[in-house]
């Protein structure tokens, strides 16, 4: 039969691994929280620009502003309808 004093040392050296557990693994549940927070701000990001691009096109469609290709990657032509003819203005993005 264990005695008094082993029993608690060994809660205390069940406590200390424990403590050293906890310490080893704390730095990865900060990485992990940090993680989850850039992915919550991505996520709100994300859907504040579909919200604005959203809100854009309605308002170009209310002035009537059509968006026609130019036939080059990453560019479109905007006209409007006073600069239907020649001008048209192209917009990188």
């Amino acid at each position: 039969m264990r005695g008094r004093a082993d029993l608690s040392a060994e809660k205390a050296i069940q406590t200390a691994t424990l403590t050293q557990q906890m310490r080893s693994v704390q730095p990865f549940a900060d990485l992990d929280r940090g993680f989850a927070e850039m992915r919550v701000r991505s996520e709100s990001v994300r859907e504040d620009v579909r919200l604005l691009w959203t809100r854009s096109q309605a308002e170009e469609r209310d002035r009537g502003i059509v968006r026609r290709p130019s036939g080059r990657a990453g560019s479109a032509k905007l006209v409007s309808p006073a600069s239907r003819g020649n001008s048209a203005r192209t917009l990188r993005f």
